[in-house]
């Protein structure tokens, strides 16, 4: 059945063009809005789980938040505690090899940057 037909049997049905398109408008705007409100639905739901995980997660006070920080702050005052002297040594060893590695790009990066403006074109190497 083509459209036309189906216009002229909606028309003897005594439905009026305009009538049809009011109907179907209708049903258009409500699955829109039904699609809305189950969508609204879920990403509120979503959004106050995120929330309630967030705000346990950053709580800050309490008998636990200063049982944490004192058995925190025993460990780290302990003698044993910290970084052996090897490898103490190890992190400087590796600290001084990246920085000759960087050091001349970081050192000719600098002085660009910070060198007066001039009209003269950059040395060709």
């Amino acid at each position: 059945m083509s459209s036309l037909e189906h216009a002229r049997s909606a028309e003897t049905a005594g439905l009026t063009p305009l009538a049809m398109f009011a109907a179907k408008t209708v049903i258009v705007a409500s699955v829109v809005t039904t699609s809305i409100i189950v969508a609204t639905s879920f990403v509120t739901g979503y959004v106050y789980d995120t929330a309630e995980r967030l705000s346990q997660l950053t709580k800050v006070g309490g008998a636990a938040f200063w049982g944490r920080l004192e058995e925190d702050l025993a460990k780290a005052a302990a003698p044993d505690s910290g970084l052996s002297p090897e490898k103490q040594k190890q992190i400087l060893d590796q600290l001084r090899l990246v920085s000759n590695k960087w050091k001349p790009f970081v050192s000719e990066a600098y002085a660009i940057v910070t060198e007066p403006a001039n009209n003269k074109p950059p040395p060709q190497r």
